[in-house]
């Protein structure tokens, strides 16, 4: 991918990282059929729940649903696993479907509204993402590898600053931040970091 090669460290600290697949599931039911105080539902598997035939194998890596705040309706759903890359391939009305059996299975409440509309993310379909969180390997751990491996800036000498070397590379994203890879405002702090330094070796003062 990179002609010169990166640096080893930098080579050996994407490899060690991991990078893997969380889609998330919006049902919006139109109104609410829980509870005001209830903050969501989350799913304690056993193993011979899906001797259940009722239930679309793919549910069984849904780990739960979150009530959103200030949504009228609204339950998000996560899934991980194989079930992350299978519900990308599915319809959302079948999406729905299969999610709605789920909560009644779980709940044992078969007066659920059904899903007026379903939204699911296609993390991995997208080619310019093919996944939705970074995390740390054992692989890191025997290596010494973290998320600030990355965060380095790759340094050399341009045609106008020969005299000294300044940052020719730089990587930004959650997966470089130390304390908060794996969310937004890591990535958002880490783009906000690189790009002071591009400016302080870069941009002359006038």
């Amino acid at each position: 991918m990179f002609n010169p090669s990166l640096p080893s460290p930098f080579s050996r600290a994407i490899e060690c990282l991991g990078f893997g697949l969380i889609n998330k599931v919006f049902l919006d039911f139109g109104i609410s059929w829980w509870k005001p105080s209830t903050k969501g539902f989350q799913l304690l598997w056993k193993e011979e729940t899906f001797c259940n035939k009722k239930l679309a194998a793919w549910t069984r890596d849904m780990t739960g649903f979150d009530v959103l705040p200030n949504h009228e309706g609204i339950l998000l759903g996560w899934v991980g696993g194989r079930g992350a890359y299978i519900v990308e391939t599915l319809s959302e009305q079948q999406v729905a479907t299969d999610c709605e059996n789920l909560l009644k299975h779980y709940l044992k409440f078969d007066k659920i509204f059904p899903v007026k509309k379903c939204l699911r993310t296609q993390w991995n379909a997208n080619k310019y993402v093919r996944g939705s969180y970074s995390h740390i390997t054992t692989r890191c751990d025997v290596d010494g590898i973290t998320p600030c491996c990355l965060a380095e800036p790759i340094w050399g000498k341009t045609k106008k600053k020969y005299d000294k070397d300044v940052p020719i590379m730089m990587f930004a994203g959650e997966a470089t931040h130390e304390s908060f890879y794996s969310t937004t405002h890591g990535a958002y702090d880490t783009g906000v970091k690189q790009a002071q330094t591009f400016l302080r070796y870069h941009v002359t003062k006038s």
